[in-house]
């Protein structure tokens, strides 16, 4: 029994160290997420990451300090089909101006 449990412990700790090594780290910029808010309008998270072709986990904690700094407000919550709520994020005038201080344009 002392064995089985030995080797369940090397091969979750294998497989801790592979999850290290494939794991995404990549980190977006609070304006680029502003920046992709503006140009596709009203969106979601998910539609945020699509665009700027990263992870979902990578957009999410930008979103709550957007959110925090009041650059982008909530549009609308809209029901989806697993009854879960999907929220609509738009950017704020506050948040233009952010956007033009920080990148020049909002071209």
């Amino acid at each position: 029994m002392f064995g089985l449990t030995k080797l369940k412990k090397r091969i979750n700790q294998n497989s801790q160290e592979a999850y290290k090594r494939v794991r995404p780290t990549i980190t977006v910029r609070q304006e680029t997420v502003l920046k992709a808010i503006q140009n596709l309008g009203p969106c979601y998270y998910r539609d945020i990451s699509r665009h700027l072709r990263t992870i979902d986990g990578s957009v999410t904690p930008r979103i709550a300090e957007l959110k925090r700094k009041e650059l982008i407000r909530v549009k609308f919550v809209k029901v989806g089909p697993s009854r879960a709520r999907v929220s609509y994020y738009e950017i704020t005038g506050l948040g233009m101006r952010h956007l033009i201080e920080k990148m020049g344009s909002i071209k």
